[in-house]
């Protein structure tokens, strides 16, 4: 993907990089100060859902969480955040059914706030999309329905007993039918009754955690303030030059990330800076929108990458000398 963005924008790559070099150090300082918030706020969302499971996971943990997901996000190329997550909860005593729960809704509820925040940043700045992205309506709209069926998707994982029922019910009726499976398999077996008990669990407290109106109403004004920070990056890489609204920002940078999470690309590397290039060349040229695509990029997976790698090394080393230590 990478490959097609720079044929794509051929003409545009090394003017991009040296407007890169130019860039203020404010405005690079601001980007960045609007990266860690981002992820501040994301960790404050982690915290409200995993609070009630553990007495030590706190607003700090996670924080922690967020970047030593993010870490993850960026060494799996988008496959590992999940688990990391899991992995990172579980640790600080969240359950590993609870934790599965959490990571799972938190991503249902991100992919809804993200369909509901767009409709209301364009909504605002209807004028502008219309008059700029007009003959791109069809894709637009394309990208919505599907930000909007995987929020749904995930929601009905977590919440309907009918999947995994029916998927266990199947299961149960093959052993049932193959009695040998059980005398050659006992161990696989005695797993599936496990995760089925887990799952069972896991739905429950993604109730109990629906039910709960405060705590959800919670989560969506937490989402909502993380997207309207992370989107204004453009604003504060373009508005001084090109007299780029907040609004403009908002509206443009959402419909970029529906957009490209349509697009099959790993972690959306690729897919983002195509689409911010596509679009934000309407309005600013190709080679403003190339360099405030990579910058985006460098302060939304680069910049998190390395404070969530340093956190790992300092955390690690303080526990290998405190091992030291003790021995």
């Amino acid at each position: 993907m990478l490959i097609i963005v720079s044929c794509v924008f051929k003409s545009s790559v090394l003017p991009a990089l040296s407007e890169l070099k130019l860039m203020e150090p404010e405005v690079t300082g601001l980007v960045l100060i609007l990266s860690i918030l981002f992820y501040v706020t994301e960790g404050i969302i982690t915290y409200i859902m995993a609070e009630r499971y553990s007495g030590d996971f706190h607003i700090h943990t996670g924080v922690a969480c967020s970047f030593y997901s993010s870490f993850y996000h960026a060494v799996t190329f988008g496959s590992g955040s999940g688990i990391a997550e899991i992995y990172y909860l579980n640790r600080y005593h969240v359950p590993l059914p609870n934790a599965i729960g959490i990571a799972m809704l938190k991503y249902g509820i991100s992919r809804l706030s993200l369909f509901f925040c767009c409709g209301i940043y364009v909504l605002l700045d209807c004028s502008f999309v219309r008059s700029n992205f007009l003959e791109y309506n069809w894709y637009l709209l394309i990208g919505y329905f599907f930000t909007f069926l995987t929020g749904v998707i995930f929601f009905f994982l977590c919440l309907s007993p009918r999947l995994f029922n029916l998927i266990f019910g199947i299961v149960n009726w093959l052993s049932k039918k193959l009695p040998k499976w059980n005398e050659k398999f006992p161990q696989v077996i005695h797993q599936l009754a496990q995760i089925q008990n887990q799952l069972m669990v896991m739905q429950k407290e993604c109730h109990d955690l629906v039910r709960d109106g405060y705590r959800i109403y919670s989560i969506f004004i937490f989402n909502f303030i993380k997207y309207t920070l992370l989107y204004m990056i453009p604003y504060v890489l373009l508005h001084s030059k090109y007299g780029i609204t907040i609004l403009d920002s908002l509206a443009m940078t959402s419909l970029i990330a529906i957009l490209s999470s349509v697009i099959p690309a790993p972690a959306g590397i690729g897919s983002t800076e195509f689409v911010f290039t596509l679009l934000f060349s309407i309005v600013v040229g190709d080679v403003a929108a190339m360099s405030s695509a990579l910058m985006y990029r460098l302060a939304t997976f680069v910049f998190p990458f390395v404070i969530g790698a340093a956190g790992i090394v300092i955390v690690r080393g303080m526990r290998i000398a405190m091992r030291r230590w003790r021995a």
